[in-house]
């Protein structure tokens, strides 16, 4: 078993990367436990631009960590009575609860004084010694995380400290009467799972109600199920009694059966609004369940209630429910689509804000869906651009793929490339040599498929394709420089050993670059090859990136007057300026090259 430090450690580490997600929060959390019951607080900032001018307020915060397998199954926590006292003297808490299952899953509550101060008074009334309850928590899905901490907060100074608590007998009195429920829940199952807070104004006061006789009432009339779909698919449920003669089942928070014994009468409501934490892939195969209901108009319900363990349910529908299906069979197909092109691309793009443009782009991937009876037969290639990603597809036998996927046709030994200014082909030419364009923006990019693609030639290699592999080599440097990963680097180097750059002096410019980036800055290991070009090479554009890696300033400034512009871009425009100390970069910058 893992030491629970660090479990909470880790736990902590979650909770602040969920937290950072969204950039008018700042957590400021640690184990230290300088205050008790406390991990820390999360800033709250009224913009994305978090400085002391814009904070806005803080959040009092308390994380928790577990490896048990089974917590998920019922996610709740003890809350000890000397732990609710703080809260309810103070400011009140946000309770994180992390699960170490994979992936991990996050919970909360949040516990403002007033609620602290009930939830006291129930552990009194059931045992005069009892020191603790456990108390039920909620899923945290990261896009709500704004809300979840602004809520905390608000609710906290609505129902703080000071605020006034009358019993369940003064609801008759009360006006403008509201229920509070935790971001993340339905009105159903915050009565069911406790989690609701009941106000009003009484004399035009504003006071919290003393829930724990409603309580109660609530948990009685609440019967767990499990519901068994005609297509065999299984959702957990419940039924909740609302009246002596009506009752609702409610399946997996998107359907309710709202039954009337009196009026002999089923109404069926649905809602399914798409989820970033369910996935497409859940969301149409519940809409298939559904679409299975409503076409068999039948439902099995098992619960250890009944006495035959199942029992089935037949019905039937007054209304023509033709364009329910319709409806329901347009909103799957499309979904269909949905899932087929994140596939290829291997991300989704629902929760993030999409441009125009890039929002016409996914349109227009979508109808290459292979039952599309797209009239373009002959393959073709496809470079787009979404948000800040670079696809790069190829369509061919009406199937869209992405160039990098293992079973792309965009292969060495099924195209050759060409020089599109004099029409030469390279017959053994990589293909993927020809895409350079900020290669760390490219979603599912392979080095070890553009390295596995490269063929030893038995012609002789063109310039032309000579220059874009050290192109390629170039890009490959560039990325390591705004991402970090050392991968890009390594990958270089293999290129560079192919042998298909045959300049020896081109070769060694950027070996050694690569060679000081990976050592952090250090020159002595080449400091020897780039002496000798800079004092032999008949190159004077080789000799400044000799000087440029050697920061011999006098040297640079004299070779670098001799060049003209387009020899000074290919020091100004790629990754080599990045090695250049200060006073060379002055004089790169000093050119005002464009």
């Amino acid at each position: 078993m893992v030491d629970q430090q660090i479990i909470e450690q880790r736990a902590i580490h979650e909770i602040e990367g969920i937290v950072s997600s969204d950039t008018r929060l700042r957590p400021e959390l640690t184990m230290s436990d300088k205050i008790p019951y406390v991990d820390g607080t999360i800033l709250v900032y009224k913009s994305e631009k978090r400085n002391n001018k814009n904070l806005d307020f803080r959040v009092s915060v308390q994380v928790k960590g577990t490896e048990k397998s089974s917590f998920n199954r019922n996610p709740s926590f003890t809350f000890k009575k000397d732990m609710l006292e703080y809260y309810s003297r103070n400011s009140g808490i946000l309770f994180f609860v992390v699960s170490e299952t994979a992936p991990y899953t996050t919970y909360y509550k949040a516990i403002s004084p007033t609620q602290a101060k009930q939830i006291l008074k129930l552990i009194k009334k059931k045992k005069k010694d009892q020191k603790s309850i456990v108390l039920s928590l909620t899923r945290v899905n990261t896009k709500d995380i704004w809300k979840i901490v602004t809520s905390a907060h608000y609710t906290s100074q609505l129902f703080n400290s000071q605020t006034r608590i009358v019993s369940a007998n003064s609801i008759g009195n009360l006006k403008n009467i509201s229920v509070t429920i935790p971001v993340g829940e339905s009105i159903q199952t915050a009565l069911k799972k406790n989690q609701y807070i009941l106000s009003g104004l009484l004399r035009s006061q504003f006071v919290a109600v003393d829930t724990a006789d409603i309580i109660k009432i609530a948990v009685q009339n609440v019967l767990n199920i499990t519901v068994i779909f005609p297509n065999q698919h299984t959702e957990t449920g419940y039924i909740e009694w609302i009246s002596d003669s009506s009752f609702n089942i409610i399946i997996g928070g998107f359907i309710t059966l709202i039954f009337d014994t009196v009026k002999n009468q089923l109404d069926i409501n649905w809602n399914f609004n798409f989820s970033d934490s369910i996935g497409w892939q859940i969301y149409y195969e519940k809409l298939n369940m559904f679409k299975a209901m409503l076409e068999k108009q039948q439902l099995i319900f098992k619960s250890d209630s009944f006495s035959d363990g199942s029992s089935p349910f037949n019905f039937s529908f007054s209304k023509n429910i033709d364009t329910i299906l319709k409806d329901i069979n347009h909103r799957a197909e499309n979904i269909k689509k949905i899932i087929w092109l994140e596939g290829v691309l291997g991300k989704s793009y629902y929760n993030q804000n999409l441009d125009v443009t890039s929002q016409k782009v996914l349109l227009n991937l979508l109808k290459l869906h292979p039952s599309e009876d797209f009239e373009e037969k002959v393959p073709f290639f496809i470079h787009e651009s979404i948000l800040d990603d670079n696809y790069y597809l190829t369509y061919e036998n009406h199937t869209l793929k992405n160039v990098f996927s293992q079973d792309s046709p965009f292969r060495t030994e099924r195209l050759t490339v060409s020089n599109s200014i004099d029409d030469k082909i390279f017959k053994q030419g990589n293909p993927l040599v020809l895409i350079t364009e900020k290669v760390w923006t490219i979603p599912g990019y392979s080095t070890s498929t553009v390295l596995d693609n490269f063929r030893l030639p038995k012609e002789k290699v063109p310039s032309w394709y000579e220059n874009q592999v050290n192109q390629l080599v170039l890009s490959y440097i560039d990325a390591y420089d705004h991402t970090g990963e050392n991968n890009w680097l390594y990958s270089a180097q293999k290129i560079l050993k192919l042998n298909f750059v045959t300049d020896q002096e081109l070769l060694a410019i950027n070996s050694a670059q690569i060679e000081i980036r990976m050592l952090n800055g250090d020159i002595r290991s080449v400091s020897e090859s780039m002496f000798s070009i800079l004092e032999n090479s008949l190159k004077v554009q080789n000799r400044a990136a000799a000087a440029l890696m050697l920061n011999m300033v006098s040297k640079f400034s004299i070779n670098w007057k001799q060049m003209t512009d387009d020899e000074k871009k290919g020091i100004s425009k790629y990754p080599l300026k990045i090695l250049a100390g200060k006073e060379i970069k002055k004089i790169i910058e000093s050119d005002n090259l464009n």
